[in-house]
């Protein structure tokens, strides 16, 4: 995978100011048989993909939801990780069903009662 400039620039700058990640340096050199150039540049891919994995999670955290009664059209925008949180809500009542994998409206506005699988929302 290639990964911008930015990461790098990124690792570059950890390395500078804090050093390696001591564990994530340890398994580098072990799997590089103990070359320190092979294991340099396994910490670089793998620190890479550790820092664009977190930054992926965060925005998937940040994201927002708008949820809307299909028949009064009352709405409601949810950040992502609150979507299954009943206290988060104002405009409706849920439920969450973990094992079917549904989410359970309930419009405070008309009373119109739908469902969403959790998967549409995460």
């Amino acid at each position: 995978m290639e990964y911008d400039v930015k990461y790098y620039q990124q690792v570059a700058e950890e390395l500078r100011a804090t050093g390696a990640i001591e564990g994530l340096w340890l398994k580098a050199l072990t799997v590089a048989n103990a070359d320190k150039e092979k294991a340099k540049a396994l910490y670089v891919k793998w620190r890479l993909e550790q820092i664009v994995a977190a930054e992926l999670q965060e925005s998937k955290h940040k994201a927002s939801y708008t949820i809307a009664c299909p028949k009064c059209h009352a709405t409601e925008t949810i950040l992502s990780a609150h979507v299954k949180n009943p206290s988060a809500y104002t405009t409706f009542n849920i439920s969450y069903n973990s094992f079917l994998g549904r989410i359970k409206f309930s419009c405070n506005h008309c009373g119109k009662v739908f469902k969403r699988d959790t998967q549409l929302l995460e």
